[in-house]
C-alpha cells in the first residue's frame, strides 16, 4: 500500500507518493484536491512509488474525473516525476 502526502505552496500542489500506489488512492487525492479551490499547477512526485497495478481502465477513469474540473485550473499544468522502476510506460496528457 502506498501513501500520498500533499503539500501546497503558493500556486503549486505537490503530491509526494511512496510505495505501491492504488488507483483508488489517486482518485481520493483528486477528489480532495477538487473539493476545494485547486492550485493552478500540480506536481505528482512518483520517484519513490510503483504503479504496476494500474490498468488502462483505471487511467481512463481518473482522466474522466479530472476532465470534469478542467476549467477550474485554466492555464495550469500537471507534471509527473517518475523513477525508471515505477512501472509507467508512455505519456499521458490530461
Amino acid at each position: 500500500m502506498g501513501t500520498i502526502k500533499k503539500h501546497v505552496t503558493g500556486d503549486l500542489t505537490i503530491f509526494k507518493i511512496t510505495g505501491s500506489l492504488e488507483p483508488d488512492d489517486v482518485l481520493q487525492a483528486l477528489q480532495d484536491l477538487y473539493s476545494h479551490e485547486p492550485t493552478k499547477n500540480i506536481l505528482w512526485d512518483l520517484t519513490d512509488a510503483t504503479v504496476r497495478q494500474f490498468t488502462l481502465d483505471n487511467v481512463s477513469r481518473l482522466a474522466s474525473f479530472v476532465t470534469r474540473f478542467k476549467n477550474t485550473r485554466e492555464g495550469g499544468e500537471n507534471s509527473h516525476c517518475l523513477s525508471a522502476g515505477s512501472g509507467i510506460r508512455g505519456r499521458q496528457n490530461v
